[in-house]
């Protein structure tokens, strides 16, 4: 979806914006929105061969979008745990020298959309690396996901309304207005990650009860 798509419904609000102005606050309000919930995740397509000796992996990224984070991991179908450095080490004391052709543990440490696994792969079988993957908008792209652009429209204009209206000296500034479209977007980014730690359905979050005495 692009953001000029998304711009007759917008400029309405904000009367005499210009479209760059009001596409880079629809784009900086996805990116943040993005940033925040990870909504925009995609199974990646074709899955990574893994390599002998060959620890750390490119992660593909759609065209106008960069890496937010892994989210999950598969070797085969096998889930792989992420771990931090210091996880790691207390795990796989030997992990610069650890080879296996499963690996366990995978971390991103060096960059987003570079990923490492533990043990480093050896003696592989074509074995294949499947990836889960967040991504946000790039600060010059000129599009969102559909998934997100139709399901979070709404939250989008909030964002980009809050940019707008808090612009001094502008006709269409309306400071009351970006507090109220500030506060909109604020919640809608609650209301995503509530959805999400219920996997997207519907649930309620219980707690098991802990008895005293």
């Amino acid at each position: 979806m692009l953001f000029d798509d998304l711009l007759p419904q917008l400029l309405g609000e904000v009367p005499g914006c210009p479209d760059i102005t009001a596409i880079n606050a629809l784009r900086n309000a996805a990116i943040e929105f993005c940033r925040e919930t990870e909504a925009w995740a995609e199974l990646q397509e074709d899955p990574i061969p893994l390599a002998d000796n060959e620890h750390t992996y490119d992660v593909e990224c759609p065209s106008d979008a960069v890496v937010v984070r892994v989210l999950e991991a598969w070797v085969d179908g096998s889930p792989l745990t992420g771990k931090s450095m210091s996880e790691i080490g207390v795990l796989m004391p030997g992990w610069q020298s650890d080879v296996s052709n499963r690996p366990i543990y995978f971390n991103a440490k060096e960059a987003p959309n570079r990923l490492r696994l533990f043990p480093t792969p050896a003696n592989t079988q074509g074995e294949l690396l499947t990836l889960r993957v967040a991504y946000a908008p790039k600060v010059n792209g000129k599009r969102i996901s559909d998934q997100v652009g139709n399901r979070h429209l709404e939250a989008l204009m909030s964002g980009a309304k809050a940019r707008l209206m808090a612009m001094p000296k502008r006709a269409w500034t309306d400071l009351a207005l970006a507090d109220y479209h500030k506060t909109q977007f604020a919640n809608a980014i609650t209301d995503r990650r509530i959805d999400d730690l219920h996997g997207g359905v519907p649930s309620s979050l219980t707690v098991k009860p802990v008895r005293f005495g």
